[in-house]
């Protein structure tokens, strides 16, 4: 975490943002920084085995974006990945021998309002470094219906509730595999995205998902324009669908 930023336990929110019960996760990019806070949570700390060819893992969490959270370019949410990837971030593209992530993402704009000059919506979607990607760069996964109430579209001060269930592909051989490993994505229970894709092209299962990224970073190269608040509240990880309280 870099000094100007924050990662902390709250038990009140603030910048438009009312907690949803008792306490919840605060993340603040400074102004001037980029990242907010890069953190994981290990599935091999809390599940006796990791999810093998054809197998599913679900992560919900909730959140929410304060009224100080405008971005000056996109940036990265949080989302699955690979444990051990060296690869994923950064521009450092994937090759499924490497690993693989698959991290939400925020945009910039205004959706909804004609006066861009005060915006009050954050687009999300999936930001996904795969086996088969063509560039550098990660590729988006869109959600559905991008537009003013649309599910991907979070409006600032409301909780929303994200699940995404991450399925590995079959048919590792140790240079190539199926195409069937899936990414899916629910909003406040509304699928939103359906996304198929080659994780893992090594013969022992090496990357299977292993690790649910808490990444919260601004940019791209450009640094945020002022403090940026969100908050992160109740995150399940289960072998089935978690749904939503």
């Amino acid at each position: 975490i870099n000094p100007s930023a924050t990662f902390e336990r709250v038990t009140v929110g603030a910048n438009g943002v009312t907690l949803r019960d008792s306490a919840a996760a605060h993340i603040m990019i400074g102004s001037g920084e980029w990242c907010g806070v890069n953190a994981s949570v290990m599935l091999s700390e809390i599940m006796p085995q990791l999810p093998g060819p054809g197998e599913s893992i679900y992560v919900r969490h909730y959140v929410a974006f304060g009224n100080t959270f405008d971005a000056a370019q996109n940036g990265k949410q949080p989302g699955w990945a690979a444990a051990g990837a060296n690869c994923g971030s950064g521009g450092n593209p994937c090759d499924g021998t490497d690993g693989w992530t698959a991290r939400g993402k925020m945009f910039t704009g205004d959706v909804c309002e004609a006066d861009v000059g005060e915006k009050t919506q954050v687009p999300l979607d999936n930001y996904v470094y795969h086996a088969d990607m063509a560039g550098n760069y990660g590729e988006n996964l869109d959600w559905s219906n991008m537009g003013c109430g649309q599910p991907n579209v979070a409006q600032q001060g409301t909780w929303y509730c994200i699940e995404q269930k991450l399925t590995m592909n079959t048919g590792q051989t140790g240079s190539s595999s199926n195409l069937d490993g899936e990414l899916d994505v629910w909003v406040d229970d509304v699928q939103v995205a359906n996304g198929t894709f080659r994780w893992d092209h090594t013969l022992n299962n090496n990357y299977p998902a292993g690790r649910f990224w808490v990444n919260v970073y601004h940019g791209g190269g450009t640094p945020a324009p002022q403090d940026m608040d969100m908050y992160i509240d109740d995150i399940v990880i289960s072998e089935s669908r978690i749904g939503c309280e």
